[in-house]
């Protein structure tokens, strides 16, 4: 409708508003007064009622939408409550039971701790003999509006004699506390022998809505001595609370959700289904908590207008992040009851061998160990040859050697797997390594235990120094010098390594040249003298002393391991790659620059043209371009990688841009 203004005349409107506010007002009679006659209207609002009342047109539950509103709230209320299946328990009370008095209603208040709500909670409920509910329960927060309030107290007053809980309703709004108790009043004064039980959980019992409850000649006060002790409150949960289970570990990678996966798979075939909860640092512990205590209890959680619910067959494995700066065991008031495992070790017999990169991986060791790759290639050891236990055997051999197997994990081992899967399938394919190519088999046995003797470059700490001290340190400037004296650097790299470039030509690491084995100096100075057309321009100049080297020599051999610059369009301003044939930047909307041709000397220009662009920006050390190499492996390899700053802002540049930029 159009409501139009003349000479400032609103009278249109105004009549509108009028008519807005009474509609309003005998919609709200109407509801309130269905409330009272169907309770489970009290779980609905706004437009979940014509929501629920369309899923039950289609299950051919109700008519179609003819009648008027309020008649198709008060049909909805009707199927509503028909379909309601929790069985009425006869209100049996114990000797035991903090209502005593089998007229009227009763209103119990007590007061806690944000940590001790919880035993609060269960501790009305098994006092009252009833059995837990989660609609049974409103958490109040500051987003609690007073509908939800309004639609809690109605269905606690006329659902029937079970115990309903309002828990910290100090958090409601001045105005929701100041109706909230008027409304619990009326309804006690216009109904003084109808049966209700509210309990009320409070950390602060000085609020504006418990004091005007404490006036009423039905409210009760629950002392603390009154609640559950720790023991019972125990054996209580454990009755409650089905197919949960808590996995922890004193670090990182020792196996927690691998252990979930086997347990629910093979351990408890009967389960339909199970979930599994990966639980680190929470910023709102208070609402955490106020989840898991419910979906362990009751199987079910509102968050806000969605309702979640899980059938209690599913069995929910909770991962807690392994860390001595999180007692999350402790901190989550639910977990301290569940049933738990704590993995303490690194265990090689839950290793699954038959996993594709561990059998390759395996196949090499093997060929390895018994020299069969000195003169044969890979294919000569077939998967079937190797077993589980010839594989467990091989890792505790060539993967835990000498290392404190305190600090093993499963997540050290997926790189170890992951990187060496990478460096064996480059080797293998490399054609200066091929048995048919070489004169001196020995040079295979050389590189081959250059790649061994580096395997622990491969993790970017150490994880032994770092939870030795971790949990004696106090602020964050001790965290930082710890991390930053474990940090892998070029003062203490392993002396040689190789990583195989995007056409598996060797890009040799080393610090300086007498670390390379003297086996494939010789090798490669015979190919030098032959041609350098044998060289890729990666390999080439080899075994010279990287701190000799200019940052285009080091640009040089970085680039070779991806082809970013060598068929590609560059954008001089954001480095994006695009196709050889674009010739504008989509971003910065300027011309692309890409070599003339594809003739070795047009790429070589192209790419130094290239360096020096990007010296403007960052200057390549030998120091960073070991730092690239070993991440670049990693990100090659499958394995996960963290970029952080050493010292500040300025260090993180030292890997995050050359790698964005470079490669």
């Amino acid at each position: 409708n159009e409501y139009k203004c003349v000479k400032c005349d609103f009278s249109e409107l105004n009549q509108l508003n009028v008519s807005l506010k009474n509609t309003v007002e005998l919609w709200e009679g109407k509801l309130i007064d269905l409330y009272k006659r169907y309770p489970e209207l009290t779980y609905l609002s706004g437009k979940q009622f014509w929501i629920v009342e369309k899923a039950l047109q289609n299950y051919k539950e109700l008519k179609s939408q003819d009648e008027e509103p309020e008649e198709r709230l008060e049909n909805l209320g009707k199927i509503l409550n028909e379909q309601r299946r929790s069985v009425i328990k006869s209100s049996l009370v114990s000797e035991q039971s903090i209502s005593t008095d089998s007229q009227g209603g009763k209103i119990f208040i007590t007061e806690t701790s944000i940590e001790g709500r919880y035993r609060a909670i269960l501790s009305l409920f098994h006092h009252d003999n009833s059995e837990p509910a989660v609609n049974q329960i409103l958490f109040c927060t500051t987003e609690t509006n007073w509908i939800d309030v309004r639609a809690f107290i109605y269905r606690c007053f006329y659902s029937s004699s079970n115990l309903y809980q309002l828990i910290e309703p100090e958090r409601l709004e001045f105005n929701v506390q100041d109706k909230c108790c008027q409304l619990i009043i009326k309804l006690v004064e216009y109904n003084p022998s109808h049966k209700f039980k509210l309990g009320v959980v409070t950390t602060d019992i000085q609020t504006h809505l418990i004091n005007g409850i404490l006036r009423m000649d039905i409210a009760k006060t629950v002392r603390d001595n009154e609640l559950l002790n720790e023991g019972d409150l125990n054996k209580y949960v454990k009755i409650l609370v089905k197919n949960c289970h808590l996995v922890s570990s004193k670090i990182a990678g020792l196996g927690d959700s691998s252990f979930d996966q086997i347990y629910a798979r093979f351990l408890l075939l009967s389960a339909s289904n199970a979930i599994h909860f990966d639980i680190g640092s929470i910023e709102n512990i208070n609402l955490l908590n106020s989840i898991l205590f419910c979906l362990c209890l009751f199987r079910s959680y509102s968050f806000s207008q969605t309702v979640t619910y899980l059938p209690i067959n599913t069995f929910l494995y909770f991962e807690l992040e392994s860390s001595p700066f999180f007692k999350l065991n402790q901190d989550i008031y639910i977990f301290r009851y569940l049933e738990s495992t704590i993995i303490n070790d690194f265990d090689l017999n839950n290793l699954i061998y038959e996993e594709s990169r561990l059998l390759y991986v395996a196949r090499y060791l093997y060929a390895i160990d018994k020299k069969i790759i000195k003169d044969k290639e890979i294919n000569v050891v077939s998967e079937q040859s190797i077993t589980a236990h010839m594989c467990i055997d091989l890792v505790n051999k060539y993967f835990i050697q000498n290392k404190d197997k305190n600090y093993l994990s499963w997540t050290q081992f997926k790189i170890f797997i992951n990187v060496f899967y990478h460096l064996f399938n480059g080797f293998s394919k490399c054609g200066y390594f091929l048995v048919d190519t070489l004169r001196e088999p020995q040079l295979r046995m050389d590189i081959i235990q250059a790649f061994l003797d580096s395997s622990n470059q491969f993790t970017s700490i150490s994880v032994k120094s770092v939870r030795e001290n971790q949990s004696t340190l106090k602020n964050s400037e001790q965290i930082e010098d710890l991390l930053n004296k474990s940090i892998v650097r070029w003062d203490t790299i392993q002396p040689f390594t190789v990583v195989f470039t995007h056409s598996n030509d060797p890009l040799f690491v080393y610090k300086i040249p007498r670390d390379v084995p003297k086996s494939l100096q010789l090798y490669f100075n015979v190919l030098s003298r032959k041609s350098n057309q044998w060289l890729a321009q990666g390999t080439n100049d080899i075994f010279t002393d990287y701190n000799r080297l200019s940052h285009l020599d080091l640009f040089f051999k970085l680039v070779s391991l991806s082809n970013k610059y060598w068929n590609k369009a560059i954008c001089k301003q954001c480095f994006k790659q695009y196709p050889y044939q674009d010739s504008t930047c989509t971003e910065c909307r300027i011309p692309l620059k890409k070599p003339k041709s594809t003739d070795t000397n047009d790429i070589k220009q192209f790419q130094k043209e290239m360096s020096e662009i990007l010296e403007r920006e960052y200057v390549i050390t030998p120091d960073n371009y070991i730092k690239m190499l070993l991440v670049w492996l990693r990100i090659s390899s499958d394995a996960p990688v963290i970029i952080m700053g050493e010292t500040g802002k300025f260090e993180m540049n030292i890997i995050n841009i050359p790698l964005d930029l470079y490669l």
